[in-house]
């Protein structure tokens, strides 16, 4: 549930690299209010610029709503 959140608002996701670097950045629309709810994000590695590039370590995905920051939270990439 995002609070504040109306039909056609903006749900933004970053991946951050090590080193704060926008690696990827993904935009959804809120639909309208009955609609199912659910978004679903992925960030695919294998063969990707991330191993290619060993881009290991803390990464940090950040959710933004209408262009302010929700939340943020930090994971891990190793090879």
């Amino acid at each position: 549930n995002l609070r504040g959140a109306n039909p056609g608002s903006q749900v933004a996701l970053e991946f951050v690299a090590p080193g704060d670097l926008v690696y990827e950045k993904r935009v959804a629309h809120v639909g309208p209010f009955g609609s199912a709810p659910t978004m679903s994000f992925s960030l695919p590695v294998a063969g990707t610029l991330i191993t290619q590039a060993g881009l290991t370590g803390t990464w940090q995905a950040r959710f933004a709503l209408d262009g302010v920051e929700l939340v943020s939270q930090s994971f891990e990439v190793t090879q």
